[in-house]
């Protein structure tokens, strides 16, 4: 299941900025067809990006394309063994489905922490 955070249910919906905070997650299945989750930590204090991972871990996603994830969000992706995609310049679910397809997205999140040489 592909997940991404969107801001509204239309069609072809607009892909959202902010992940923890979105209106709602879009959950594409391996068939196409497309389903929409209210993002209930998106009115949270604190802690919407880890909420919004746990909702979207309870509906067996295991890819997410995003415009940006939090490093609060992002440990317990990888914990979770979920990749994460960046949207690149797709504005709409559509175009970033078609480049996930194209394999032009670029997978984020593999690195290890810590120090790099530059």
């Amino acid at each position: 299941m592909i997940a991404i955070p969107v801001k509204d249910t239309g069609d072809n919906p607009e892909v959202d900025e902010r992940f923890g905070r979105c209106a709602f997650f879009c959950i594409i299945d391996d068939k196409g067809t497309k389903t929409f989750i209210e993002n209930s930590a998106k009115d949270l204090s604190s802690g919407a990006g880890g909420q919004a991972v746990s909702i979207l871990a309870n509906n067996d996603v295991d890819v997410i394309i995003a415009p940006h994830i939090g490093p609060k969000s992002m440990t317990p992706i990888l914990e979770l063994g979920i990749k994460v995609f960046s949207v690149g310049n797709a504005k709409t679910v559509s175009e970033a489905l078609e480049g996930l397809k194209l394999n032009i997205l670029k997978a984020v999140g593999e690195e290890k922490p810590g120090l790099r040489r530059v």
